[in-house]
């Protein structure tokens, strides 16, 4: 048997199970512009993380003992503590939220070291780093990601 074939099946039974055992909270709750001076802009929209111009990768937003929560389809990280990528072969983490109804911060822990990221008030002064196009959601067995 093909092992990425194997991996893939792991992945999205885990994922799958993942999403049916937490409460799913207002997709829409998440939505915003978060920035951390490490790294890029994450900008969460109707389910979807922009990642880059082309790449969007979808998440659930749920609730859980220790709290909110996004919980993207691939692994979300911090490479080399200055650049936010996709991984996927690992499995997906929980991007912490700090409120759930109104978050003002999403933390990223990734190899133990926690970056916060930090909402961006909307102003027309300033634009988001990743304007929506008509980028594909990432949903596909081979997404434009770091193995």
């Amino acid at each position: 048997m093909d092992q990425r074939f194997c991996n893939s099946d792991i992945r999205t039974a885990i994922v799958k199970r993942h999403f049916a055992d937490e409460p799913k909270l207002p997709i829409s709750s998440a939505d915003g512009s978060f920035v951390n001076a490490c790294c890029d802009t994450l900008l969460l929209k109707n389910g979807y993380i922009l990642m880059s111009p082309d790449q969007t990768i979808r998440y659930s937003v749920e609730q859980d003992k220790v709290g909110p929560y996004v919980i993207p389809t691939w692994f979300v990280g911090v490479l080399d503590g200055n650049q936010v990528y996709v991984d996927c072969v690992k499995s997906p983490i929980n991007l912490r939220l700090d409120n759930p109804n109104n978050p003002a911060r999403i933390e990223l822990t990734d190899l133990h070291i926690t970056y916060s990221f930090v909402r961006q008030l909307d102003s027309p002064r300033k634009k988001n780093v990743f304007q929506p196009t008509n980028a594909a959601p990432v949903d596909d067995p081979k997404p434009s990601c770091r193995h």
